[in-house]
């Protein structure tokens, strides 16, 4: 049983300050679970039109790919640097992008079989650095790629300086 409800018109809001210490992402976040190696373009849409609610990160088995999105909001008069981090550093492939008036950008393509070292942070999760101006609005997208195996993606926002001072403290007794 997928981790979902009724499809939804539009998703919470996660308002931002720029100090987040690990907030939970799933809760402001919609998908769509598919078999079809969709373009970032027409997966949106579809996202948009039949989007559920996700309620847990923990899909368990699954033969489809996810795409996910969450929207979020710059509360505060100055600009925020945040960090979504994704707490599953053996997915296959991640891709996020920032949803524009343009169209999609890419922020991340990433997976357990690229080199650390292109990685956007030295942290051993996947980490999706982006900055918002005062009182902007903001989604991203995400699609997982974790076919025919177990199938999580915890997401957690974080404050940029607030994640780079957790990895920093984890990694000094190695």
């Amino acid at each position: 049983m997928l981790p979902c409800g009724a499809a939804i018109s539009q998703p919470d809001t996660l308002h931002l300050r720029g100090d987040e210490v690990k907030v939970d992402l799933i809760p402001f976040t919609w998908f769509i679970a598919t078999s079809e190696d969709l373009t970032p373009g027409v997966a949106w849409n579809r996202l948009q039109r039949s989007g559920k609610k996700l309620h847990s990160s923990a899909i368990g088995f699954s033969k489809d790919l996810y795409w996910v999105a969450a929207s979020v909001k710059n509360s505060s008069s100055s600009p925020v640097r945040n960090v979504v981090e994704i707490e599953n550093p053996q997915l296959d492939w991640v891709t996020a992008f920032r949803v524009t008036p343009e169209g999609l950008a890419t922020l991340l393509h990433s997976g357990d079989a690229l080199p650390f070292r292109n990685r956007h942070l030295a942290s051993r999760n996947y980490t999706v650095p982006f900055q918002l101006e005062p009182h902007q609005n903001c989604t991203l997208l995400f699609r997982f790629d974790k076919r025919n195996s177990s199938v999580s993606f915890p997401l957690y926002l974080w404050g940029y300086d607030q994640l780079y001072a957790k990895d920093y403290q984890s990694n000094l007794g190695f």
